[in-house]
């Protein structure tokens, strides 16, 4: 058995922490996701971008010759552990709308950008008139469009029940995407890929999805992602949407390079507590950041008083806060010292599942 096929009998959110040290460097070339959901419909601006915005990107894009990767491109890289390409982007688009065959398809077409689309089964399998239908669905396929698994119901995946047992949980879990691979092979789509939900992910989700063989997990996490991506818990996508996506922002979202750490806690998942002790993680390359300008953040309690030891890389924040909210991410940012750009790490801590609850939590 050769070392990559050791590391793969791991569940994959645990190969990336589990591991001191990275192969990867900061300044190594790297990949942006982009993630987007609706277009032209300023009825939901929340997820939407105007068609003549998306025209904008995809031409900055080119223009920039930035090299805009298929999936099973972004898969080989990772099975053979080569290094991106510079200025590596994959499009991604979640939950099939309409608008995406309409409006952005063509546009996609014309510039011969490849691009993934990860599509919830029930929304097609109902008809719902907001949704691409099959015939849609098809005709993108045999033009070479990719499509993965965006689960059954696309429902709040990382939030069980009050009453859920832990076998009552991960049956859920696995139906909702067992469902959705069935209906994508059914139809002709054998699919690697999925993207959760509203970016939602613990520690049973990643093991349900990697046993039915899915070995590509896609949150929404922001920042990029390095090589090798064996040592991500998932791979974190840049959003783009909403009125304030201007090209400028646009520029930074793709100019955010990956922050390299190791030894987050909490660890993402379920937390043990909902008073965790802790906000703490190493940063692999901290000669690379100025010590001044590195930040932790929590979703519910905004920037964090944290200290940063330059030497070890390990920054820490004492917490004394109980957390409220069921989801919450913790992210890390550090400035370069040979440029402006912050690098960026996130992850996602979930409330103590009902099965776990004590006195105590």
């Amino acid at each position: 058995m050769n070392p990559l096929t050791k590391l793969l009998v791991l569940p994959l959110f645990l190969i990336f922490f589990l591991s001191g040290v990275t192969l990867t460097l900061a300044s190594e070339p790297y990949l942006t996701i982009l993630v987007y959901h609706r277009f032209g419909e300023i009825k939901y601006p929340t997820t939407n971008i105007s068609e003549e915005r998306f025209c904008e990107q995809m031409e900055y894009l080119k223009e920039e010759n930035y090299q805009v990767l298929s999936l099973e491109e972004v898969r080989q890289l990772y099975q053979k552990k080569q290094d991106f390409p510079d200025k590596a982007v994959l499009i991604t688009i979640d939950d099939a709308y309409r608008s995406v065959y309409k409006v952005a398809y063509p546009i996609l077409k014309n510039f011969g950008y490849p691009f993934t689309v990860f599509l919830y089964s029930e929304s097609i399998e109902r008809r719902y008139p907001a949704m691409m239908n099959l015939d849609m669905i098809q005709e993108m396929k045999q033009a070479g469009v990719t499509f993965g698994n965006h689960t059954h119901t696309h429902p709040h995946l990382g939030i069980p029940a009050v009453e859920m047992s832990e076998e009552e949980y991960r049956f859920w879990v696995r139906e909702e995407i067992r469902t959705c691979q069935s209906f994508l092979h059914r139809h002709g789509i054998e699919s690697y890929s999925i993207a959760f939900p509203y970016g939602e992910y613990n520690q049973i989700i990643l093991e349900e999805a990697e046993n039915l063989g899915y070995n590509l997990m896609f949150s929404q996490n922001a920042g990029s992602v390095a090589i090798p991506l064996n040592q991500q818990v998932t791979l974190p996508r840049q959003a783009i949407a909403g009125e304030n996506m201007n090209l400028n922002l646009f520029k930074q979202r793709l100019a955010c390079p990956p922050l390299i750490i190791s030894s987050p806690q909490p660890f993402p998942g379920f937390l043990k507590s909902v008073n965790p002790e802790e906000f703490t993680a190493r940063l692999i390359y901290p000669e690379k950041y100025r010590p001044g300008v590195i930040n932790m953040f929590v979703s519910e309690l905004g920037g964090l008083q944290a200290d940063f030891n330059p030497e070890t890389g390990w920054i820490r924040s004492i917490n004394q806060k109980k957390l409220t909210r069921a989801l919450n991410r913790v992210t890390i940012t550090a400035k370069e010292k040979n440029s402006s750009q912050f690098a960026l790490t996130s992850w996602l801590i979930c409330l103590p599942p009902p099965w776990e609850i004590t006195q105590e939590n």
